[in-house]
C-alpha cells in the first residue's frame, strides 16, 4: 500500500526534524513514488512493493522447513499489521487503521500533493487495509510456541487454485526464485495469500 511506501521510506521524517540530509533523499522518494502511482496493472504494483520492500505483498524467504528441519522450504510469513497498524487492533476497533493518517498526509504534502488530495488517498486505503484485516483469522497472527505451529504446505497445484488474480509464479521470480525445487509453498496464512490475491484487482489498482 502506498502509504507504507511512505512510511517505510520516510519513517525518519517529522515536521520539526526535517533538515538538509534529509531534504536530498526527497528526489529518490519521489521517484519510488511515481513508480507506484505510474503502475498500470496490479500485479505490477506487486512487484514494485516486492522489489522496494514496502506495502502489502507475500513475505517469503527461503528458509530452514519448520516441518522438516532437514529440509529447506519457501515460507510466506504472516502480516501482522497493515499500513502501521496492528491487524488484532483493527478487528477490535476498526478506527485505530488511521494512526498513521496524519503522517501520510505531512509525507504526501512534502510531495507536492494537497492535504485533500491525501485524505481522499489515505481513506481509500483505509477501505482495502479494512478488507483485509477482516480476512485475517486470530489464529494465523498469533504468536508460536514453535517454528511448526500453523505451519502447512501449499502444493504449486494449491497455489494454482488460491492466486486466480495474480501469477505466483512471478512472485518467485521477484524474490530471485526461478525454478522452485520445493514444489510449493509452507504458509502461516493461507488466508492471507488468498486475500492478497482479491485485493490486487484492477477495481482497487488506486487504492493499492
Amino acid at each position: 500500500l502506498i502509504s507504507k511506501a511512505f512510511n517505510e521510506s520516510l519513517q525518519q521524517y517529522d515536521e520539526q526534524l526535517v533538515n538538509a540530509e534529509r531534504e536530498k533523499e526527497l528526489p529518490i522518494v519521489k521517484k519510488t513514488i511515481s513508480d507506484f502511482e505510474n503502475a498500470t496493472s496490479p500485479e505490477e504494483l506487486l512487484l514494485l512493493c516486492i522489489e522496494n520492500d514496502v506495502g502489502l505483498y507475500p513475505l517469503m524467504a527461503i528458509n530452514q522447513n519448520p516441518l522438516d528441519s532437514t529440509e529447506y522450504a519457501i515460507i510466506f510469513y504472516a502480516n501482522s499489521n497493515v499500513i502501521g497498524a496492528d491487524i488484532t487492533e483493527v478487528k477490535e476497533n476498526v478506527n485505530n487503521i488511521g494512526t498513521g493518517k496524519d503522517k501520510y498526509v505531512n509525507l504526501s504534502k512534502k510531495i507536492g500533493k494537497t492535504e485533500e488530495q491525501a485524505k481522499e488517498e489515505f481513506l481509500a486505503i483505509e477501505y482495502v487495509a479494512v478488507d483485509f484485516c477482516w480476512a485475517t483469522p486470530e489464529e494465523d497472527i498469533t504468536k508460536k510456541s514453535s517454528p511448526s505451529d500453523g505451519a502447512v504446505f501449499v502444493d504449486d497445484k494449491k497455489l494454482e487454485e488460491i492466486f486466480t488474480n495474480l501469477d505466483y509464479k512471478k512472485i518467485e521470480e521477484a524474490y530471485g526464485i526461478s525454478d522452485n525445487p520445493y514444489g510449493g509453498w509452507i504458509t502461516y496464512s493461507e488466508s492471507q495469500l488468498k486475500a492478497i490475491d482479491d485485493l490486487y484487482i484492477p477495481e482497487n489498482l488506486d487504492a493499492l
